[in-house]
This record gives C-alpha cells, sequence and structure tokens, in this order.
C-alpha cells in the first residue's frame, strides 16, 4: 500500500516525481499481489458434475489399495536411499518428510491424475491446493446430494 506524504512540503521537482513513480510501482504492485489467486478473466465456475467425475476417475479398479500400494512403494525406495547415506538428524529428518510428500504426490498422480490437477498441485502453494481440494470436495458432494461438511483439519506432518 502506497505511503502517504505530503508533497507539497518537497520543493525539488525531481524528488517529488521520484516519489509519485514509487507510489504509483508500489499501488501497481499491491494490485498484482491481490490478483494472484484470481482467475484469469472471462474463464468459467466449473461444472459441479465434471468436477465429480474428475475428482473420482481413476485407471485402477481397486483405487484405494493401488494408491497404498504405490505410496508404500515409493516411499520404501526412498527411505531405503536416505538410510544408506550419513548425515545429520535435522537433515535426515527433513528428508524423511520430503519422502512422505513425494510418495504421497506420486500415488496421488497415478491413481487419481485429475486430482492433482484440480487442486493445482505442485504449481501454487500448499495452503492454495488445500484450499482447492476442500472446494471440490464440496463440489462433488453437492452433486451427490449431501452438503460437504464444514470442518477445520489441521494436517500434521
Amino acid at each position: 500500500m502506497p505511503r502517504e506524504r505530503d508533497l507539497s512540503k518537497i520543493r525539488s521537482t525531481i524528488e517529488r516525481r521520484a516519489h509519485l513513480i514509487v507510489d504509483m510501482m508500489e499501488s501497481q504492485a499491491q494490485r498484482v499481489v491481490d490478483s494472484i489467486d484470481e482467475p484469469p478473466p472471462g474463464t468459467q465456475e466449473p461444472d459441479p458434475e465434471m468436477v465429480r467425475r474428475m475428482w473420482q476417475w481413476s485407471p485402477f479398479a481397486n483405487h484405494e489399495q493401488m494408491f497404498w500400494r504405490l505410496h508404500d512403494a515409493t516411499l520404501q525406495k526412498m527411505l531405503a536411499e536416505i538410510t544408506t547415506q550419513p548425515m545429520a538428524g535435522d537433515e535426515r529428518l527433513n528428508l524423511v518428510r520430503q519422502a512422505h510428500s513425494r510418495a504421497e504426490y506420486v500415488a496421488l498422480s497415478r491413481v487419481y491424475p485429475h486430482r492433482a490437477a484440480l487442486v493445482q498441485l505442485g504449481i501454487t502453494t500448499l495452503e492454495r491446493s488445500v484450499e482447492l481440494a476442500k472446494r471440490a470436495e464440496r463440489l462433488v458432494r453437492q452433486t451427490e446430494g449431501r452438503r460437504a461438511p464444514e470442518r477445520r483439519e489441521a494436517m500434521a506432518y
């Protein structure tokens, strides 16, 4: 947000113009920041039925079992690589957390490929992805005739 300045007290024309340019740039930067998560102009709200079909679609018949099978296999492989390398405890803990996140991402993208796209996983911030996932879940429940529960859950990692 631009700072309030009393330009009448500034005698130098160059300094006054410099302050006006800075104010204009700060204002423009604030508008850009405010519109970053806004949809592009001309976009339409997604069809709830299409969101439901995309959210539930999986190339596997036993999708829940396949999700955990891929998750566990990926995690096991990544943890095996981590445990063979000597490193400090904090570094190991960070790598273990990254391995868990990567295993979830790999399993999700293979078993439910459209879900990752719907929540813009890997494209936007984690907070924005969670917002989009909750929105998609509400749309899915609305098309199924159920109301999505309004709850706040903390994500533990």
